[in-house]
């Protein structure tokens, strides 16, 4: 660990310029840089934690069933949540008012040791692919079982990680690995880590699923925001750098058609939206962002060159329930070829199942003469997805075609190919 504190401690005087500059230009990169590295609280050795953690909003989102059943079985224990990113520790004060949340500490070994000191925890679990070295080696050091739940692995990370050496050997201290899928699971055996201690338990995500209708949520939103229900509404979901452009390009092609449907962005990074916004008006739209509405945004979708750009976390199944169509951002547009599915959303969660029906592809043509809408049909078994075209006349009636009867569920549309 210490020869490991060393070469953190080294790449940080090598990126020091690059640091100080993100800390001058970046407001969000100075959040919580005190509490990485110092405690709040004073050590409470009579009390125990329960220590979950997670990265991003997604990833806190899907503590929220187990927080609820922690709490029950064990009364007497503390519940700490922490995120690494701003918006998973947004998120959280939002979703856990009741319980602690905190920065995720600096994975440097005499920090890590403090929080333990101070929060005395008596259980860890790690949402996912958050592998610290650091943070796993002290614990296994104190004694502290780790958990790693819903954890997966890239193929790509897989073979990062194996040429390294330094992940595998991480990982190794932690306790218990309960994975997504069986390809995830060979993974991780695949690093050395013990077939006992790993188990396929599938994806939380789906432990999310709501009973409740959410036709009420979409009647709600749809009259706050003036939307009769016949007018269609598409929305890009977690969307990253790039995508904004694509989802522009087709939006400003269907109002220049003439084709009545509102866009609704929701983008991955909330610090991003600004520059969101300018690239809609570039193609001559008309965009807003949430934080900026007055009243209770009514005159949004005045006509159908408005587009809303949801700059809050947590809010994103809300906006799903109260559209027709949507692209779910599954990938970079940047690659090659983008590997995508698609999910229907039920108003309740989404679920990945199979499915024929159209769906709208979002490309960028090599030549470079930007971004194009392609029609296509899903044609395998739900593993794959292949677009074929189909002539101009479907993306025509795209908007008409694709939105659901009342009281069905509603076409998710994800990431395509370039």
């Amino acid at each position: 660990m210490l020869i490991l504190d060393l070469a953190y401690l080294l790449v940080f005087i090598l990126l020091s310029p690059l640091w100080l500059l993100m800390l001058v230009l970046k407001p969000a990169f100075r959040a919580g840089l005190r509490e990485r590295f110092i405690p709040a609280d004073v050590a409470d050795p009579a009390g125990s934690t329960v220590w979950l953690h997670g990265s991003s909003a997604g990833e806190i989102d899907l503590l929220r069933p187990l927080v609820g059943r922690i709490a029950e079985r064990f009364p007497d224990s503390r519940i700490v949540i922490s995120a690494f990113a701003i918006s998973g520790y947004t998120f959280a004060r939002k979703a856990f008012p009741d319980h602690r949340v905190i920065y995720f500490p600096a994975d440097l070994a005499f920090i890590i040791r403090r929080f333990f000191r101070v929060l005395n925890p008596v259980l860890i679990i790690v949402v996912e692919s958050e592998f610290w070295p650091n943070f796993f080696a002290v614990a296994e050091r104190s004694k502290i079982p780790l958990c790693v739940l819903n954890g997966k692995m890239s193929a790509k990370s897989f073979l990062s990680h194996r040429r390294t050496g330094l992940i595998p050997w991480a990982l190794r201290k932690a306790s218990l690995f309960a994975v997504q899928t069986e390809n995830h699971a060979a993974r991780f055996r695949g690093l050395g880590i013990s077939t006992a201690s790993i188990h396929v338990t599938g994806n939380m995500k789906y432990d999310l699923a709501d009973d409740t209708d959410g036709s009420e949520e979409r009647r709600k939103l749809r009259s706050q925001y003036g939307l009769g229900d016949d007018m269609a509404v598409w929305i890009g979901g977690s969307i990253h750098r790039g995508e904004d452009e694509a989802l522009a390009w087709a939006q400003s092609r269907l109002v220049r058609d003439g084709y009545l449907l509102q866009l609704i962005v929701v983008p991955r990074y909330p610090a991003e939206a600004p520059a969101m916004v300018d690239v809609f008006e570039r193609l001559g739209l008309k965009a807003v962002c949430k934080t900026e509405l007055s009243g209770n945004g009514g005159t949004v979708f005045s006509d159908p060159r408005s587009v809303l750009v949801v700059d809050t976390i947590g809010d994103l199944k809300r906006y799903y329930a109260m559209s027709d169509i949507a692209y779910a951002a599954a990938a970079s547009i940047s690659g090659a070829v983008t590997r995508a599915a698609i999910i229907l959303w039920n108003r309740q969660f989404w679920v990945l199942l199979r499915c024929s029906g159209p769906i709208i592809s979002v490309s960028r043509k090599r030549s470079g003469h930007g971004w194009r809408v392609m029609p296509g049909c899903w044609c395998t078994t739900g593993k794959r997805l292949s677009a074929r075209s189909a002539g101009s006349s479907t993306i025509r009636a795209a908007p008409r075609r694709l939105a659901p009867k009342h009281g069905r569920s509603s076409l998710i549309i994800v990431a395509l190919q370039t």
